[in-house]
């Protein structure tokens, strides 16, 4: 049986959130599958999701032959549907699915729907203080929106 750990990117501007599931990493010698790319709303960003991740990792002290990235996907399905080819070629059974918190329950809904595998859910805690700048960001982001749809109406015609 070979079990796999796929990690989903977070949206976000640091991978942080992995530091509480490390010592798990640490302890086992099964490949990681990093997802995420540069994600619709960071489109400047140059490096992404799953690049950041692969970097702290690396800097954490997991071993680079462990690490397995994609990096197209922009959401939660397209993490899953992305990585499907990684996993399977790596001769998948089971996969650990690392996610947030708060983002666990959707991520395993989602990955039992998507993926043939059975799914064991890991969530990663977050820490608060390190993610205050992105949920300011992200809020900001949300005004902006508001603003740009009352002025000009829907603006879904402009990402078709």
């Amino acid at each position: 049986m070979a079990y796999t750990f796929l990690a989903l990117g977070r949206g976000i501007l640091t991978p942080h959130f992995l530091d509480s599931v490390i010592p798990l990493l640490k302890s086992s010698t099964n490949p990681i599958v990093l997802s995420g790319g540069r994600g619709k709303f960071y489109p400047r960003y140059w490096q992404t999701e799953a690049e950041r991740m692969y970097n702290h990792l690396i800097s954490s002290g997991i071993e680079k032959s462990r690490l397995h990235k994609e990096e197209e996907s922009t959401s939660t399905i397209e993490n899953l549907k992305f990585s499907y080819p990684t996993l399977k070629s790596l001769g998948t059974t089971e996969v650990g699915l690392i996610t947030a918190r708060e983002h666990a329950h959707r991520a395993l809904n989602l990955a039992e729907l998507i993926l043939p595998y059975k799914i064991t859910p890991i969530p990663a805690r977050n820490f608060p203080l390190l993610w205050l700048p992105e949920f300011y960001f992200r809020i900001k982001l949300e005004l902006q929106k508001a603003e740009q749809i009352e002025k000009f109406g829907s603006l879904e015609h402009m990402f078709e």
